[in-house]
């Protein structure tokens, strides 16, 4: 069976090469119906209409999603069942779902999933409010420097190059 490591890899690959559908197919052929626990960024769903490759999936739910750190766009297919889980998710919500690997789409150059089973575990970052001040100064090694304001530059000198570079030289002396 292959691994989502190995997967994710290929679709990388189909990314950065732009390959033919006919190439694209036969690297992704070997993981048909590969199954494994995938974490993903929510973007966007839609109905799926008409029959899809698994009939499972029809009558439910397209969802658009970033397959974890990978930077690989990815549709998965929800069953009908799953619509009202789909219809609640909010724009950048973070899950994990177990999906089976069902097609690679040429034309929008994305992988197709299917969930599987009926869990979906939402993901919440923890954020913790930190109750000390936001301070404007930066710590160098052991010392604070405190920002040189943009505005003290002169106007004839302004470039990215001269202000990262005054900064720079005025922080480490």
């Amino acid at each position: 069976m292959a691994e989502k490591k190995e997967i994710m890899t290929a679709l990388r690959k189909l990314k950065e090469k732009r390959l033919l559908s006919s190439e694209a197919e036969a690297l992704m052929k070997p993981y048909e119906g590969a199954t494994f626990d995938l974490r993903l960024d929510f973007v966007s769903s839609s109905r799926s209409f008409g029959s899809q490759k698994d009939p499972v999936y029809d009558s439910g739910q397209k969802v658009l999603c970033t397959a974890e750190k990978w930077d690989v766009e990815c549709d998965v297919l929800f069953s009908p069942e799953n619509n009202d889980l789909v219809e609640s998710l909010e724009v950048g919500q973070d899950f994990l779902v177990t999906v089976k690997f069902i097609d690679y789409d040429s034309l929008y150059q994305r992988v197709i999933f299917g969930k599987v089973g009926s869990e979906l575990e939402l993901l919440e970052e923890l954020v913790e409010a930190s109750e000390e001040p936001v301070s404007s100064d930066l710590v160098v090694g052991e010392e604070t420097v405190e920002e040189v304001p943009v505005e003290t530059i002169p106007e004839e000198k302004v470039s990215d190059f001269v202000i990262l570079n005054v900064i720079f030289v005025e922080r480490t002396f």
